[in-house]
């Protein structure tokens, strides 16, 4: 479900490359993105995202994803 949500499918999130993801994360958020501790699975921006999804604090993933969504 989350990668038909975030079109993470093959790596893929939503129309990001790697500087797009890193910017919009660190706009936003203040989030560098690309931290290793985000990197639980590997590299790739959807299993990057989806290693923040798991170590950050859920309520900052949550506004996270709000946002993403919309």
């Amino acid at each position: 479900m989350f990668d038909q949500i975030f079109h993470s499918g093959g790596g893929y999130v939503i129309d990001f490359s790697d500087r797009t993801m890193a910017e919009w994360f660190e706009e936003n958020f203040d989030i560098q993105i690309f931290q290793q501790r985000f990197q639980v699975e590997g590299a790739s921006k959807a299993k990057t995202l989806r290693g923040f999804v798991e170590v950050a604090e859920p309520r900052l993933v949550a506004q996270t994803l709000r946002v993403l969504w919309a």
